[in-house]
């Protein structure tokens, strides 16, 4: 039985030393080899996104794990699986850790080398304690938590992704933002773990750092922000029509939950869209960011709502809204 479908997508300028070190990481992660299988999906239409769906439609495993050619899995993912087994969430979260690019060097005791002033350090990337959170809908975390939105460092449940019909959005960067607030809204149990799982090369040549690349980013950005407002407005009349229903002598049952995925993802977009703008404050053009502003607030994404999320969100949302009354 294949618990486990590693896929990772290889394109464009990936190394072929790095992919290596990618699927070795796997291969020593502990786990019997008839429980997993590693996808390789290269270079193909529909850009990463692309890759991914492939890369699923194909997959055999009970769970999909997503990792980037460049990156690698840390000691640890046969604990994760434990937990898997034990509790069979459609989502399961685990933690992220950042590396330099030019280093690969762990143990099973939780240390990775990492560097300072020019040399190599060995220090502990595991947090002082390991939390478990279980959470009977993905709804109920993202109502909650902030988070990261990559779609690496999760095990999703196949039959929950295909059950739902999620899909990477292709042809675009930040295809995983969208997608991971529609699996956390659409997510029953929930399994959330500070463990870290999973290291992220910090590459300075990486499409995500690159300065060439910001306005295309930006302008995908707002792209992605169109697409998951679209997800929001389906769940909204899903729970018009249930709120109509509810006046019939038996009132529907998922309503409440409804009620949880709408706030849950106002409260993702809201974020998402305090990180559109400062997006578009690193382009370093005034009258875009004034353009950029004034199409929020035509397409009613500003004001933002008058919630306390956070002090940060707080105070975003104070002066985004006093600018927005005067665009």
């Amino acid at each position: 039985m294949v618990l486990i479908s590693f896929i990772i997508p290889c394109y464009g300028a990936a190394s072929e030393s790095l992919l290596q070190h990618c699927v070795a990481s796997i291969h020593a992660a502990g786990l019997e080899a008839a429980s997993y299988e590693v996808l390789v999906v290269r270079n193909g239409s529909g850009g990463l996104g692309g890759a991914r769906n492939r890369g699923l439609d194909r997959a055999q495993g009970r769970y999909l794990f997503f990792l980037d050619a460049d990156d690698f899995l840390l000691p640890g993912m046969a604990e994760v699986v434990e937990k898997v087994w034990l509790h069979s969430p459609d989502i399961c979260s685990c933690g992220m850790v950042e590396v330099a690019d030019h280093l690969d060097v762990v143990d099973a005791l939780g240390n990775v080398d990492t560097p300072r002033n020019g040399d190599a350090s060995r220090v502990s990337y595991l947090p002082q304690s390991i939390s478990w959170q279980l959470f009977a809908v993905g709804a109920d975390y993202m109502a909650h938590h902030n988070f990261t939105g990559n779609a690496c460092r999760h095990l999703f449940r196949r039959d929950f992704l295909l059950s739902k019909r999620l899909r990477f959005a292709e042809n675009c960067y930040h295809e995983d933002e969208d997608f991971m607030a529609m699996a956390y809204a659409l997510a029953g149990t929930t399994l959330v773990s500070n463990f870290p799982i999973y290291a992220y090369r910090r590459a300075s040549r990486s499409i995500t750092r690159n300065p060439a690349l910001r306005a295309e980013r930006t302008a995908h950005f707002r792209q992605m922000l169109e697409r998951l407002r679209q997800q929001q407005r389906a769940l909204m009349a899903m729970a018009t029509n249930s709120t109509k229903a509810a006046k019939q002598p038996k009132e529907p049952m998922h309503s409440p939950f409804r009620q949880l995925q709408l706030e849950a993802l106002e409260r993702r977009s809201s974020f998402l869209v305090v990180d559109y703008v400062r997006l578009s404050l690193r382009l370093r053009s005034l009258g875009g960011l004034r353009q950029n502003l004034r199409e929020l607030k035509q397409s009613g994404f500003l004001p933002l709502p008058r919630k306390s999320y956070s002090w940060k969100y707080a105070f975003s949302r104070c002066l985004l809204n006093f600018v927005a009354r005067f665009i």
